[in-house]
């Protein structure tokens, strides 16, 4: 259990990038998965909001479309290189066999909710894997680091996962909470909960 947390995180999801708009999983793909001209804008006006939340320090997935984000949202903020960090705790789940493919080549292994955390799916991870490393990645910040204002830039899941790992909650728990109303949205900065 991670609380009360010794930060402040704030979760911001890559903007628009090619996957999103083919609508394929991108895992191994994903040094061609850049960011649309709308996913630009989108980081663009992520950084004119960001701009009074007095951030410290930025931990970002290292994938092409998730490190272009910060770059174009650093140039309002401002922060030094030095505090940028990418770690692969934070990347996108592996989609393993499904990976390039349309997401519902993804889906149609899965007949339910819990089985997204419970099916074996050739190399890929699933929900519970992902849940596993970002709660080593939060643990590890929280060690390491306190009274920082943390900008988090990632993917949906792993970001979803981070809420999850936040609130304290067992795989059990987690049903009812996966649905993509859910998901940190595009342009959106969505402060991280902890379990009080």
């Amino acid at each position: 259990m991670i609380s009360p947390s010794k930060n402040k995180y704030y979760l911001v999801r890559h903007t628009e990038c090619i996957s999103n708009v083919k609508k394929i999983s991108s895992y191994n793909w994903e040094k061609e998965d850049i960011l649309t001209k709308t996913g630009i804008k989108q980081a663009e006006k992520l950084s004119n909001k960001l701009k009074n939340y007095k951030i410290d320090l930025i931990f970002c997935s290292p994938f092409t479309r998730t490190k272009q984000t910060p770059v174009i949202i650093n140039k309002e903020l401002k922060i030094d290189s030095k505090k940028i960090f990418f770690d692969k705790k934070l990347v996108d789940n592996n989609f393993g066999i499904s990976d390039g493919k349309h997401y519902d080549e993804y889906h149609k292994f899965f007949s339910s909710e819990e089985s997204y955390f419970e099916t074996p799916v050739p190399y890929r991870e699933n929900y519970a894997d992902v849940k596993k490393r970002v709660s080593i990645f939060l643990k590890e910040v929280e060690s390491k680091y306190k009274n920082k204002k943390i900008l988090i830039v990632s993917h949906g899941f792993p970001l979803r996962m981070l809420e999850l790992v936040a609130m304290d909650l067992n795989i059990k728990e987690c049903i009812g909470h996966l649905r993509d109303s859910h998901f940190v949205q595009r342009e959106e900065i969505r402060p991280l909960k902890f379990k009080k």
